[in-house]
């Protein structure tokens, strides 16, 4: 499945140029213009990796990082800037980037830096065996089982729905965010959550009123939900 790589930057030839860089490289890209589509954007798709310019009308490039630290704080965000003082720098590390890349560096360092920051948010993802309420998933077994000793099969894509949903508790994630997480380009059908939760909550009962649908965005996992 393809990265997705959010590009945020005012100047139209730098974001088309960065932007053309990486779908030549088989990421997925989506394009901002300034800070507040830029956050507008990453609300709605969640991306793999966010570049982001420093100069920026409606919200700079440090506002924006700070913005999206405060809901996900593993998503990488490399500042890509005509600014490139140390004090510059340091600034946008301070406002938790993963990186800070100078405009002028050649196109073949830009991808060996954003592929090297998405090396590290993958190991840095959730894997293994995960438990929520009084169950217990077996990733590898593709099965959950209930401390009173009931058990289910699931299917991998049932697994990696419900991991998603545990470890962001209580956070609306978008049904797009969710089907790219989930699902390669050509393997999409606009029914395919809602089959997933369907199936899943018949498997967990009465548990399963936790996965809440939100109309009109996606679903949350709220396992205090009881209506």
């Amino acid at each position: 499945m393809k990265a997705e790589i959010l590009v945020a930057d005012d100047d139209r030839t730098v974001r088309r140029g960065v932007s053309g860089i990486l779908a030549d490289a088989g990421y997925a890209v989506r394009e901002a213009k300034n800070g507040a589509e830029a956050l507008r954007l990453f609300g709605e798709s969640r991306p793999d990796l966010v570049l982001l310019d420093v100069m920026m009308p409606k919200s700079d490039g440090f506002a924006v990082c700070a913005a999206i630290r405060e809901t996900d704080p593993s998503v990488p965000v490399l500042f890509l800037s005509a600014l490139g003082d140390e004090e510059s720098q340091l600034k946008g590390f301070g406002y938790g980037a993963d990186d800070y890349i100078v405009k002028t560096l050649p196109a073949s360092l830009l991808l060996a830096r954003v592929e090297a920051a998405l090396r590290r948010s993958r190991v840095d993802e959730p894997s293994g065996d995960f438990g929520f309420g009084e169950w217990r998933v077996d990733a590898a077994k593709l099965s959950m089982r209930r401390s009173t000793g009931e058990t289910a099969q699931l299917s991998a894509r049932e697994v990696a729905f419900m991991r998603l949903l545990v470890s962001r508790k209580g956070e609306v994630l978008s049904r797009d965010w969710l089907l790219a997480k989930l699902c390669s380009g050509a393997d999409v059908s606009d029914n395919l959550l809602s089959v997933i939760v369907h199936d899943l909550r018949g498997k967990l009962a009465a548990e399963g009123r936790a996965i809440r649908a939100v109309r009109g965005v996606g679903y949350s996992f709220d396992p205090t939900f009881s209506a």
